[in-house]
């Protein structure tokens, strides 16, 4: 009996010591914490007036020099441009305002240059046929190998009377025209020179023709032709390729220069302008 009562009080210890376990004690209650927004970066301070003052003084700066750099690099590119097509004019008009560089044919209706390397050649041997009137002058200008020469003729008494007017003269410029379109006999009565220049050639060999109306220096009508005689040369600078002008001056007296040269000729002188020049300077006097 004593140890069944010992037993039961030794249980009840056991229960009030298992009764007061920490796992057998209620949990607090959660209380959360209260929210609490990020803290924001510190606000940037203002940009003050005098540094966007400073700003733009600069830029402008910057953009007034680039502009005044642009400028100068512009003005320099066209004075540039503008002297080397001085320069290429003065190459190319220095033959007709040097004296060195021609000499003038005058007589007492008309007056042209000729490149002063040209001389005066003797015209014996030339039988130069003259389909109406009567010449009165006529002169050949040539190198000394005659790759490149200058004819020109006058002639007279051919039915046009002196004081003849610029509208007269015209009218005579496009029937010579007409003709020489019409090809045939109508080009031989307009072709001149051709006997020294193409010598054995017929017109119907003459390749590349073509025929103009057009004015010489002081706005006299002319008819201009332009061919090579012989259209078979195949080498170029064999081929003779021939300028001739034709106009009526106030006398009634019909002029005519023919240029003739091959290209190893015009390469030696110069260019084609320079072989021109007696039909570019050719006028009335």
């Amino acid at each position: 009996m004593n140890n069944k009562q010992t037993n039961k009080q030794t249980n009840k210890q056991t229960n009030i010591a298992g009764n007061n376990s920490p796992s057998q004690i209620p949990p607090a209650a959660y209380t959360p914490s209260p929210y609490q927004p990020p803290a924001m970066p510190p606000r940037p301070r203002g940009i003050k007036t005098w540094q966007i003052v400073s700003i733009a003084v600069a830029g402008a700066i910057v953009a007034i020099v680039v502009i005044i750099v642009g400028v100068i690099a512009l003005s320099g590119s066209m004075n540039r441009a503008v002297k080397d097509a001085k320069d290429y004019y003065d190459r190319k008009t220095e033959p007709y305002t040097n004296p060195a560089k021609h000499k003038t044919y005058t007589n007492d209706t008309i007056s042209f240059r000729y490149p002063s390397s040209l001389q005066e050649m003797s015209l014996e041997g030339w039988d130069y046929t003259v389909r109406k009137g009567t010449i009165s002058d006529r002169r050949v200008f040539g190198d000394k190998d005659m790759n490149y020469f200058v004819v020109y003729t006058q002639i007279k008494d051919d039915g046009h009377p002196a004081g003849m007017s610029k509208s007269q003269m015209k009218s005579e410029m496009n029937s010579l025209f007409e003709r020489a379109q019409s090809g045939g006999g109508g080009l031989t009565d307009v072709l001149r020179h051709e006997q020294l220049i193409c010598k054995k050639y017929e017109p119907s060999d003459f390749s590349d023709l073509t025929v103009n109306t057009g004015e010489i220096t002081d706005g006299t009508p002319v008819v201009s032709l332009r061919y090579v005689c012989d259209s078979r040369v195949e080498n170029g600078n064999s081929k003779i390729e021939t300028d001739q002008l034709t106009w009526y001056d106030r006398e009634g007296r019909l002029n005519t220069i023919t240029m003739s040269s091959n290209n190893f000729s015009e390469a030696k002188c110069g260019g084609r302008m320079t072989m021109l020049m007696p039909g570019l300077t050719a006028r009335l006097r």
